[in-house]
């Protein structure tokens, strides 16, 4: 729906879950390709062992990192943004400190993984969920949950202009 009124520009370092990012764009007549980085909050090049990017990987991934805040420019910046990245949440808000401050950015949706009950989470990359919610309030957001099930809850933050 959001690709019919508006651009997209997703984002996924795993080479298997762009190459289905990209077939699902082309299916659903998008005009985007997904950028295969990782959205973080430092700029480096990392490798990561089989799985750890994505469970259906069998060999290591090299992947990019780069700060959101560091790519506007070279793409516009957002109104909305969403979220979804295993634990690493933090790590993404702090490398789109700015761009999620900024009046243009209004909605920001997160998918936030705990560690109750087993997979990656926030902890795992040594971060905190009272963490992640001060920094996304610091961004001048306000918070709802909109659902919780088993080791994830799903955020909507909004900010209001007059």
């Amino acid at each position: 729906f959001v690709g019919q009124h508006a651009a997209v520009i997703p984002f996924d370092p795993s080479p298997l879950v762009a190459d289905r990012c990209d077939a699902n764009l082309r299916r659903n007549g998008i005009d985007a390709r997904t950028r295969r980085i990782a959205l973080s909050d430092t700029n480096e090049n990392v490798a990561a062992e089989p799985g750890e990017v994505a469970r259906a990987e069998s060999e290591p991934v090299d992947i990019e990192k780069n700060r959101g805040d560091d790519l506007i420019g070279e793409i516009e910046p957002p109104t909305i943004v969403k979220i979804d990245v295993e634990g690493a949440e933090v790590d993404v808000v702090k490398g789109m400190k700015e761009t999620l401050s900024s009046e243009k950015c209004r909605l920001l949706y997160c998918e936030v993984h705990t560690g109750s009950r087993g997979g990656p989470s926030v902890e795992d990359f040594g971060s905190t969920v009272d963490e992640l919610e001060e920094l996304i309030k610091s961004c001048g957001f306000d918070m709802n949950t909109l659902s919780t099930r088993e080791n994830e809850f799903h955020i909507k933050a909004t900010k209001h202009w007059e």
